[in-house]
């Protein structure tokens, strides 16, 4: 039961990248799985669209994390980690490294 509801989180965090490259109208592509994780294909879109697209699953997991943390406390902490792993690791992949490459590109920082 634990395995499958962690499996869904995985899912809906990436789900929600898809689905807001769809809304910003960026074609996903496909959902890609591999060795080292699963991941989003998608158009490149303008800086601030890869900004949004990129902190979309992080804030899925903070937000699974929060409505969860009552009702299913370890899974809730495992989406508290899945969201700061994916914005501070420094796989130039990550979601954290792809948002501040969009925050860069908008000079931002």
């Amino acid at each position: 039961m634990m395995m499958a509801m962690a499996i869904l989180c995985v899912l809906l965090h990436e789900a929600a990248h898809a689905l807001t490259a769809e809304n910003l109208g960026l074609r996903a592509r496909e959902v890609v799985v591999k060795w080292y994780g699963i991941g989003v294909r998608r158009e490149r879109g303008l800086p601030w669209q890869n900004l949004l697209v990129a902190a979309a699953g992080p804030v899925m997991s903070f937000l699974l994390a929060f409505i969860l943390w009552g009702w299913a406390p370890d899974i809730a902490k495992a989406n508290l980690a899945l969201g700061i792993l994916c914005v501070l690791q420094p796989n130039k992949k990550s979601d954290g490294q792809k948002m501040l490459t969009a925050l860069r590109q908008m000079r931002w920082i």
